[in-house]
């Protein structure tokens, strides 16, 4: 795993866990819904959401 460092001179910048969490508890999605975030990176908020909403 690579230092912090180099990891934002990469601009890479993962989403802290607590975020990830606080947003699977706050966000509600409608039926057919759809997630997209173009700055998703590693996409593992966007795989937590997907999961904990079964989108």
């Amino acid at each position: 795993m690579a230092r912090l460092g180099s990891q934002a001179k990469a601009g890479f910048y993962p989403t802290p866990d607590a975020v990830c969490e606080l947003l699977k508890a706050k966000i509600n999605f409608m039926d057919g819904a759809r997630l997209l975030d173009p700055c998703c990176g590693k996409g593992k908020t966007l795989s937590r959401l997907q999961t904990a909403h079964q989108i």
